[in-house]
């Protein structure tokens, strides 16, 4: 019974860090078409940002809805370069979380 337990929780957590890494990838593939559209404006273009990328501003948001502010173009594309390399990270790590569940799913 203890084994079946273990066995279930295993198989949760292996979908769970398989759905996050899916999560990261599609986060990390949407910040570089973001970048590949930015990248062929000039710094005359106005550029926004989402207030939905600041957690100081969560309140705000829940106010205002959807809510930009202007942004340099060089800023976005370092949030974003930051944004991929977070990602890049976050991935390498769910990925030996779940190959080891995926060892023990085996057993």
């Amino acid at each position: 019974m203890e084994i079946q337990r273990e066995l279930i929780a295993n198989q949760q957590k292996y979908k769970l860090y398989e759905s996050s890494i899916i999560m990261a990838k599609k986060n990390m593939d949407r910040c570089k078409i973001t970048m590949k559209e930015i990248e062929g404006l000039t710094e005359a273009h106005k550029t926004y940002s989402s207030l939905g990328d600041f957690i100081l501003f969560i309140k705000l948001i829940n106010f205002l809805g959807r809510a930009f502010f202007y942004q340099d173009k060089s800023e976005i594309m370092n949030m974003l370069g930051n944004q991929i390399k977070s990602n890049e990270k976050e991935i390498s790590d769910l990925e030996v979380f779940h190959f080891c569940c995926l060892i023990f799913k085996n057993f």
